[in-house]
């Protein structure tokens, strides 16, 4: 992978409850990367981690890179 034309993006978590379904999503609109993650919680109790990586056309801006976390 050529890091002067790409940003990787690494999202890394722990979550404390079970994890019934996770949904990455990444988007691009009015000129920002969005990284949509949604977290469906079930009736356990374990700790759990969580990671994903993308890779988008180089960015030095990171104000142009928006993370949204969704948990229910």
């Amino acid at each position: 992978m050529d890091f002067n034309k790409h940003t990787l993006l690494i999202v890394k978590s722990t979550i404390y409850y079970g994890i019934k379904k996770l949904n990455y999503g990444l988007s691009y609109s009015n000129g920002k990367y969005i990284l949509n993650i949604l977290v469906r919680r079930d009736i356990t109790a374990v700790v759990t981690d969580i990671a994903e990586a993308y890779v988008i056309p180089k960015t030095y801006d990171e104000s142009s890179i928006e993370l949204v976390i969704n948990v229910d």
